[in-house]
């Protein structure tokens, strides 16, 4: 069982690089789990890259944008691969879509995570916000979150073209899994 999700300070913009901790943490933990001391060395492997890409301090304030956080999430994942010894498949399948319908969005992350990957999103609206979601019902979208948030009812969710609640960016999902 994967341990609870790392938690980002109130105050920071940083959700999107516990985000990624989170997804390669949650991959992980059946194989080869990432301990405390490991995790808080790929966080700082995810600062030195957003540094390296952008002013860090900027970032704190106001959050990652949506392709430093998928070029961070790949170079994390390539750090989790070379040390755990592990082949990570990191995809963004709607990159060239934004026009994707919520149907069809929904439906990819439903397969994702059914399949044993981990959805990243970028959530709009009522929140702004990157989260991970790890499973979901027929009503639900399950997270491990750094924030503490557990679920969001698919109901209020939709695509960030739509007027609802929470919206999650089609051009921004990544799904993560772990080959065989």
């Amino acid at each position: 069982m994967a341990q609870d999700p790392y938690r980002q300070g109130q105050l920071d913009g940083l959700c999107g690089l516990y985000s990624a901790v989170n997804a390669l943490t949650l991959l992980t933990a059946r194989g080869k789990p990432l301990g405390r001391k490991r995790c808080q060395q790929l966080f700082a492997c995810g600062l030195r890259f957003v540094e390296a890409h952008d002013a860090l301090g900027e970032i704190v304030r106001h959050g990652i944008k949506p392709q430093l956080w998928f070029d961070t999430i790949r170079a994390m994942a390539a750090d989790v691969e070379r040390r755990q010894s592990l082949t990570l498949d990191v995809r963004r399948p709607f990159v060239r879509h934004p026009e994707v319908g919520w149907t069809q969005l929904r439906q990819a992350i439903e397969t994702a995570v059914d399949g044993d990957a981990v959805a990243l999103v970028q959530l709009l609206g009522a929140l702004n916000h990157y989260s991970v979601i790890s499973a979901h019902t027929a009503r639900r979208f399950i997270l491990h979150d750094s924030t503490g948030l557990r679920w969001l009812d698919k109901a209020t969710c939709g695509t960030a073209a739509m007027s609802c609640r929470h919206r999650i960016v089609a051009t921004s999902l990544v799904t993560l899994r772990v080959m065989a």
